[in-house]
C-alpha cells in the first residue's frame, strides 16, 4: 500500500490531483467512518476528497479524517443528490471524477484499477460490477452483462435500458466528458445523469477489476418505499430528449419503451418488497399496472427479457401474486449468496 504523502506531493496533489472523489451525505450514520476510510486507503494518492454535507442538522466535521486531501463543502438546506453532484463537479479539480456513497467503501486499489482501464481502451467512462452488502453480511451482485469490454455510450445506454447493467454515478467518469449536469428536483438524479452524460461518450469500457461495495440498508433510497417512488416514474421523461438526439427513430422510441419498462419493474419491485399494504404500497402498484399495456410487454421480449414480460403479465393479472412470487425470489437469491 502507498505511504502517507511527503510535503512536496501533498502540494502537487492538492493542485492537480488525478482523481476527485465524491462522497454526497445528509446527518451520516456510522458507516461514514468506514466509506472515508476506504478512500484514503487507496493504492494511488493523487486525488481530493470532496464531502458534500446536504444540509445535515448536526456538524460532523469532528468525524473527518485529518486529511489535508478532503475537503468539507455545506448546503444550508437540504437539497439533494443532483445538487450534491452538481456542487461537487463545480468545484472538481480532477480529471476523473468517482462517486462513493457516504456507507460505501471501495477496494484499495479501485482507482488504479480503474484508470488503467480508461487508459487501456481510450474511454470517458469505465463500468465495473456493483456488489451489495446486507445487513448481515452477505453480499450480491446488480446486473452486469455489458456489451463486451468495450463500447459506444450508445450502446451502453442500450444495456443499460435492458437491465444488463446498472446506471449509477458509482463509475469512473472523465470530468470533461460530463457536459449535462444532474436534475436537482429527482431522488433518482444519478440515473438520468449517467444516461444522459453517458449517450455523449465515443468509447465506454467495462471491467471486472473494480471492486465497489453497496450497502443496503434501512436509510436507503433503493432499498425502503418511500414517496420519492414517484420520481422513478419521471426518469423516461427526463431521459426522452436524450435518447431521441442520440438515436434515430424508430430506434429512439424503441429505447424509451425500455425505460418504461425498467420504471415500471423497478417500481413494482419497492411495492413488492414493503412487508405492510400500505396506501403508498397501493397506489404505486396500480398506478404501474395501468401503465402495462401490450407496448411493454413486447418491448421487454424484443429485448430478451421473457422474466421481466412475464413478471409484468403476473402484475397486471394478480398483485398479490406478483408480489409473492417476487419475495420468494429474493428469499432464494439471499440464501445463495
Amino acid at each position: 500500500m502507498r505511504g502517507p504523502l511527503d510535503r512536496c506531493e501533498r502540494r502537487i496533489v492538492e493542485r492537480n490531483p488525478t482523481f476527485t472523489v465524491v462522497t454526497p451525505t445528509l446527518n451520516p450514520g456510522e458507516g461514514l467512518k468506514a466509506s472515508l476510510t476506504s478512500v484514503l486507503a487507496q493504492t494511488r494518492a493523487d486525488f481530493e476528497l470532496i464531502v458534500i454535507d446536504d444540509g445535515s442538522g448536526e456538524p460532523f466535521d469532528h468525524r473527518l479524517p485529518a486529511d489535508p486531501r478532503i475537503r468539507l463543502i455545506r448546503h444550508e438546506t437540504n437539497r439533494g443528490y443532483g445538487a450534491a453532484t452538481n456542487t461537487a463537479l463545480a468545484q472538481a479539480r480532477g480529471d476523473w471524477i468517482v462517486f462513493v456513497d457516504d456507507d460505501d467503501t471501495i477496494a484499495p486499489d479501485y482507482l488504479a484499477q480503474m484508470e488503467a482501464v480508461a487508459h487501456q481502451h481510450g474511454a470517458d467512462f469505465v463500468l465495473a460490477p456493483i456488489h451489495t452488502r446486507l445487513p448481515s453480511g452477505r453480499r450480491s451482485r446488480l446486473a452486469w452483462s455489458p456489451p463486451g469490454s468495450v463500447s459506444t455510450g450508445a450502446e451502453a445506454v442500450v444495456a443499460v435500458l435492458a437491465g444488463k447493467i446498472v446506471a449509477s454515478q458509482h463509475l469512473l467518469m472523465a470530468r470533461e466528458a460530463l457536459v449535462h449536469p444532474a436534475p436537482e428536483d429527482n431522488a433518482y438524479s444519478d440515473f438520468a445523469f449517467v444516461v444522459a452524460n453517458l449517450l455523449n461518450a465515443a468509447t465506454v469500457a467495462y471491467t471486472e477489476t473494480g471492486v465497489y461495495d453497496y450497502v443496503i440498508h434501512d436509510r436507503s433510497v433503493t432499498g425502503t418505499l418511500r414517496t420519492s417512488v414517484w420520481d422513478l416514474g419521471r426518469l423516461p421523461e427526463l431521459i426522452e430528449p436524450h435518447l431521441r438526439a442520440a438515436f434515430d427513430e424508430p430506434a429512439a422510441t424503441a429505447q424509451l419503451e425500455l425505460a418504461r419498462v425498467l420504471v415500471l419493474t423497478q417500481m413494482l419491485h419497492k411495492a413488492a418488497r414493503e412487508p405492510e399494504a400500505t396506501p403508498l404500497r397501493s397506489d404505486v402498484t396500480q398506478w404501474c399496472r395501468r401503465r402495462i399495456r401490450r407496448q411493454e410487454l413486447a418491448a421487454s421480449l424484443r429485448s430478451r427479457q421473457p422474466a421481466t414480460a412475464a413478471s409484468l403479465a403476473l402484475a397486471k393479472a394478480s398483485p398479490a401474486l406478483h408480489r409473492r412470487a417476487y419475495q420468494a425470489r429474493q428469499k432464494r437469491k439471499v440464501a445463495s449468496s
